[in-house]
């Protein structure tokens, strides 16, 4: 239970978001295996 008290204890889109640089936090698969990832904004184009 240990991954379900880490993914709701931290933000999951930093307070940026979409800005350059800002990170979106997520996890997929089922306990006991599951993987934690976060996803960076690269670049972002203006008007889109």
């Amino acid at each position: 239970m240990s991954t379900v008290s880490q993914l709701f204890m931290s933000p999951a889109v930093d307070a940026q978001w979409p800005g350059t640089g800002s990170r979106l936090h997520h996890s997929v698969g089922h306990w006991p295996l599951v993987i934690n990832d976060s996803t960076s904004v690269a670049a972002v184009g203006a008007g889109r």
